[in-house]
């Protein structure tokens, strides 16, 4: 539906993404997406086991798509990635980070679904955003 935003409709299976890109100065949306996700893919015991959250100043992008590709645990077929960073983030995205990036979102795993999460005044000239 034109206009319509993931927060606004009900979440299922067949309508989701695997990736998703939230930018700007408010996280709010981007949260509230986020526990949409939660509440309706994940039982409450497998919220903790099956949510991965990354802060990009402090993990690399390898390491988060290796995360992405591993298979669900225990109580739950989905995985939820949350990569967060800012606009004012010192680390760029190297060539080999857009490729991995890149080759993920064309073949992502199954069941997961991955949410990164740019706060700030950013552009859409950000290299996360054009992606």
């Amino acid at each position: 539906m034109a206009g319509s935003f993931p927060w606004e409709e009900d979440i299922w299976e067949g309508g989701l993404s695997p990736c998703y890109v939230y930018y700007g100065r408010e996280d709010y949306l981007a949260e509230l997406f986020i526990r949409r996700l939660k509440e309706a893919l994940m039982s409450p015991d497998a919220v903790g086991s099956n949510l991965e959250r990354f802060d990009l100043e402090e993990t690399r992008w390898a390491d988060i798509i290796a995360v992405a590709r591993t298979a669900p645990f225990f109580f739950s077929p989905w995985r939820l990635v949350v990569v967060e960073t800012s606009e004012e983030s010192k680390r760029e995205l190297s060539s080999v980070d857009i490729s991995i990036i890149r080759d993920y979102c064309l073949s992502p795993a199954a069941k997961t679904i991955l949410v990164v999460v740019v706060s700030g005044s950013v552009k859409k000239s950000h290299p996360l955003v054009r992606l």
